[in-house]
């Protein structure tokens, strides 16, 4: 699968309505969830199979029937198995524009002081029920269906305050962010150059930390080393063009910064459990 957007600059709805919303299913080539961010929040749900996906370094399982909170600006990525899945991504400042009485909630997650829990499960009939009409309203798009989407996030978010779905923010979470903010550029730059050599040094550069620091913090955030990222990325970009392009394995290889052909195949049968020519005869 192939992605651009480790930091989402598009725009998620419209300009008026900054909402919108997303059916992902093994055909989507979004299917896997690449480590991204973005200034919205998100909610996701399971329709379908099984979901791991790690927040700003938390992993979590999460099965059919569950919610996901995805608060903003946080790294964030996801396999799914077997999986069907819906998003909605939004702007909470759009909610602010809709009166002072939603103020004082509303700035306690832009402000940084708060934050949603990550993952429900069917424990909350009233949330759940709510999540329901939420989806529903925003995906069929019938007439006034702006205002139904906006009051149903209104009233998902009242339970999220009224029943305490949330934590303050704590030294540790103002340091994970901190760390975090550290490791985007990296992402970025990866992102753009992962077909050139990229050194731990030139990665650390980026961070403007020390390699070891750098090393703690990327493991901390995504469960292996910035190598075996770098790689994984490359397996991924590698998958779209010998899926797509009409390119032998060695050309695949080279455009995708694997300049030894043997590495190549062996990484690449590392992570995705088939050789480059076994998954080009799988496609036809």
């Amino acid at each position: 699968m192939h992605y651009y957007d480790y930091n989402e600059p598009r725009q998620h709805g419209t300009i008026n309505f900054p909402i919108e919303y997303y059916y992902v299913d093994e055909r989507h080539p979004r299917y896997l969830m690449p480590y991204h961010w973005h200034k919205e929040y998100e909610i996701i749900r399971i329709l379908k199979g099984h979901f791991t996906i790690t927040i700003d370094g938390e992993t979590c399982s999460a099965n059919a029937g569950d919610l996901i909170f995805i608060n903003q600006g946080l790294i964030h990525g996801g396999i799914p198995e077997n999986c069907i899945y819906e998003c909605i991504v939004f702007d909470l400042q759009f909610l602010l524009m809709h009166g002072a009485a939603m103020t004082q909630y509303m700035t306690k997650l832009t402000g940084c002081s708060i934050l949603i829990q990550s993952h429900f499960t069917r424990c909350d009939k009233d949330l759940f029920a709510i999540a329901a009409q939420l989806f529903e309203a925003v995906e069929k798009k019938a007439p006034a269906y702006e205002l139904n989407t906006v009051g149903a996030l209104y009233l998902f978010l009242g339970i999220i305050f009224q029943k305490n779905y949330y934590t303050a923010y704590t030294k540790t979470t103002r340091r994970n962010l901190k760390e975090a903010n550290h490791i985007k550029p990296v992402l970025e730059y990866i992102e753009n150059h992962y077909m050139e050599k990229i050194s731990l040094e030139k990665m650390s550069r980026i961070a403007g930390i020390s390699p070891k620091y750098f090393c703690r913090c990327f493991k901390i955030f995504f469960h292996m080393t910035a190598s075996d990222y770098l790689n994984y990325k490359r397996v991924e970009q590698a998958c779209y063009e010998l899926t797509v392009l009409d390119k032998s394995v060695t050309e695949v290889g080279f455009d995708c910064g694997f300049h030894d052909t043997s590495y190549f195949i062996r990484i690449f049968k590392k992570y995705k459990g088939m050789t480059p020519n076994q998954l080009k005869q799988s496609i036809g």
